[in-house]
């Protein structure tokens, strides 16, 4: 186990600043700022990080603005039957970000869609479960659309209609860390761009009758599916797992339940290659925040905590680098590396986001593993 120092944790953060804090109720309770989220997206300085309280509230967007959405357990925000978007995250610029910890969505008719659209900043969806009910006639759907950075982490998405895709991915990197997608159609769409799979499930929705629908749908680009992610196909009319164009790229710890013969599309160029796995996650503040990186036997795993920058390239490192601006917290060889530190029980602290990755050395070959992070709260 290695342990930062206050002084390093100090350097990773020294790009943020104490922000002003805002309290969001719809019951507008003691200390409350503003009753509706949207209302206060519109008002507050730029930064901002808004505690919202359990209640229910009304879409909004976000509109080219940094900030920080801390959700309470019981705050959801309710869309009508006109309504499909309950949050729309639009503009954000690569200087800017926005977070969003532990909101719901709920809708009578079943949707409760997150957009997020044409932005170059990373975006931050942390521990986000919107899942329909037994009545629903739609889904739950993240849509991402010309994005340079976004992060699904800790999250369970539903979808209950052929319409609806928990995810749907077009022109954007994105990463898909540790979540739970139950769909009836495809879990995954995806048009273009680069997406990574790590330490996920992806399963038909076993409550209503299998429609054969693949759990996964490429139009183009690169999907990475890796670190134990399993796919589980409907319990009648087997589909496969994944049809399209496109690359996707298979780490061997990859399970593929319920599929039909052959698992994958012919369309689709299929890559067999290994893919280090990290885990990350954090506890409020003056807690722990902690991360692993599983190492092979007979090589050497670096693990870096960093700010989030949108994903680069580097020539011999495998695939792309999403840190920046912080450094080398541990070294170690097999079976894993761990960092950690202990989360300052500070309000500057609230709504920050950092980013974990690791590199493995291996054979001459510097391999690259997923990035993961959190929105501390």
């Amino acid at each position: 186990m290695h342990k930062l120092t206050c002084a390093a944790l100090s350097i990773v953060l020294a790009a943020h600043t104490a922000a002003q804090t805002f309290i969001v109720d719809a019951n507008n309770g003691p200390g409350t700022d503003f009753t509706q989220i949207g209302a206060a997206v519109t008002a507050v300085p730029d930064g901002a990080v808004l505690e919202i309280r359990a209640g229910t509230y009304a879409p909004f967007q976000i509109d080219g603005k940094s900030m920080s959405l801390l959700a309470a357990p019981g705050a959801v925000v309710e869309t009508s039957f006109f309504q499909s978007t309950a949050v729309d995250i639009v503009n954000i610029a690569s200087h800017q970000w926005v977070h969003v910890r532990a909101l719901g969505g709920t809708s009578a008719f079943g949707f409760a869609r997150i957009g997020v659209r044409d932005s170059a900043g990373p975006v931050v969806l942390d521990a986000l479960t919107i899942v329909p009910s037994g009545t629903s006639f739609g889904g739950a759907l993240l849509a991402v659309t010309n994005c340079d950075h976004v992060l699904l982490h800790g999250s369970q998405l539903g979808a209950r209609s052929l319409v609806d895709s928990p995810v749907a991915i077009f022109g954007s990197n994105v990463v898909i860390d540790d979540c739970h997608l139950l769909t009836t159609g495809p879990g995954i769409r995806q048009g273009g761009g680069r997406v990574q799979v790590n330490h996920s499930t992806i399963e038909s929705n076993t409550a209503t009758a299998s429609l054969g629908s693949a759990l996964l749908f490429l139009a183009g680009g690169e999907m990475v599916l890796h670190g134990d992610t399993t796919l589980i196909g409907g319990t009648t009319n087997p589909a496969p797992a994944a049809v399209g164009t496109g690359t996707i790229v298979l780490d061997p710890s990859i399970v593929v339940q319920n599929a039909s013969t052959p698992a994958f599309d012919p369309n689709l160029q299929v890559v067999q290659r290994s893919i280090p796995r990290l885990d990350a996650e954090t506890q409020a503040l003056g807690g722990s925040a902690s991360a692993t990186l599983a190492v092979p036997s007979g090589a050497t795993g670096f693990l870096y905590l960093g700010l989030p920058v949108s994903p680069y390239q580097v020539a011999g490192v495998s695939d792309p680098i999403w840190v920046a601006h912080g450094g080398l917290q541990a070294v170690g060889g097999s079976p894993e590396v761990t960092g950690s530190y202990t989360v300052p029980n500070a309000p500057w602290v609230l709504g920050v986001s950092l980013r974990w990755q690791g590199f493995v050395l291996d054979s001459g070959h510097v391999l690259a593993s997923n990035p993961s992070g959190y929105v501390h709260h």
